[in-house]
Parts: C-alpha cells; sequence; structure tokens
C-alpha cells in the first residue's frame, strides 16, 4: 500500500469515528473496534509485514456515506485527522 493510499484511508477511518463520536447512533461499539483494527494495521505497516485488516462491507457503506452526512446536514468533524503516518513512513 502506498503512502498516499494509507494516508488517505487513515483520513477516511478518522473521520467515520469522530463523526461517530458525535452521533453515536451510527456506530455500534463492535464496529468501532473493527474501524479502529483497521487502523492499527495500517499504522504497523512500515514495521510488520501485513496486509490492512478490511472492515466488512456492512462498516464500509458507513464509512462512505459519513462525508454524504456530514455535507447533506452541515455538521464538521471535531478536528483535522490527525497525520499519524507521517512518523512511520
Amino acid at each position: 500500500m502506498t503512502y498516499e493510499a494509507a494516508k488517505s484511508r487513515l483520513d477516511d477511518l478518522f473521520l467515520a469515528l469522530m463523526y461517530g463520536t458525535e452521533n453515536p447512533w451510527l456506530l455500534t461499539k463492535g464496529q468501532r473496534i473493527l474501524i479502529n483494527q483497521e487502523r492499527g494495521r495500517l499504522l504497523a505497516l512500515p514495521e510488520v509485514e501485513c496486509e490492512p485488516r478490511p472492515v466488512p462491507e456492512s462498516i464500509e457503506y458507513i464509512i462512505a456515506q459519513v462525508p454524504k452526512l456530514i455535507d447533506k446536514y452541515g455538521l464538521t468533524a471535531i478536528e483535522k485527522p490527525i497525520d499519524f503516518i507521517e512518523v512511520n513512513f
């Protein structure tokens, strides 16, 4: 996975988690765990030879809908995604 692809995916996952924090009806605790597992694998990529652990399609759908929900309702995330990946790559 390239740096750009990993950074983009981390940004998407972070945004979904932040929006889910502001709107608890969006993600269950189990879904949040799966998203965080994927984030953890992405953050470990340069050091550990492993492929990312993608989330199930049902959660992927929610992640894809978050930017649309934000645009539709005029909501913003709490903060801009933190650039964790800069340290690792």
